[in-house]
């Protein structure tokens, strides 16, 4: 069966149309990754801003950890009051061995924010994390959130098995 030529136009234009489509949307999802330049939301940068901060915290590094908090942590705190919630969990971070990222994923929202679970290994045990990550600027993700969650049970744990 041949199509008339009107047939052929629509079908033609249909494609085209759903083609373009389909560039929009991929598009969309480059730009919400990227965020217009700079790094990228992505499971690399998760990991290492999640490290460095927990390492620097490990270390002794107070300063150094509570500036790595971004302007977009709520509630706000103060170097000081940092300081005496990391004394709070000082047997966990003092005896840190490692940390794993079993979950992640990326929303923008008041900016562009990266949301990770993980399961942090210390020497009498291992805890689920939760932190967040916002894109401060073009090259700069800061801590947004972070928290221990003793009451998730940490085995198994999203993709860490």
């Amino acid at each position: 069966m041949r199509l008339k030529p009107l047939s052929k136009k629509v079908v033609i234009t249909f494609g085209s149309l759903l083609l373009l489509l389909c560039f929009v949307c991929a598009g969309i999802f480059v730009f919400a990754l990227w965020g217009g330049g700079g790094e990228p939301a992505t499971l690399n940068i998760a990991t290492q801003v999640s490290q460095e901060f927990i390492e620097y915290i490990h270390n002794g590094e107070i300063e150094l950890a509570h500036s790595m908090i971004s302007e977009q942590f709520k509630p706000p705190v103060t170097k000081d009051q940092f300081a005496a919630l990391v004394h709070q969990d000082e047997r966990i971070f003092k005896t840190y061995q490692r940390h794993d990222i079993c979950d992640w994923g990326f929303f923008i929202s008041d900016g562009r924010v990266i949301d990770v679970s993980g399961l942090l290994y210390y020497e009498d045990g291992v805890i689920v994390t939760q932190i967040s990550l916002h894109k401060d600027s073009d090259t700069v993700w800061r801590i947004q959130g972070f928290r221990f969650r003793p009451d998730i049970d940490p085995e198994p744990f999203g993709l860490c098995q």
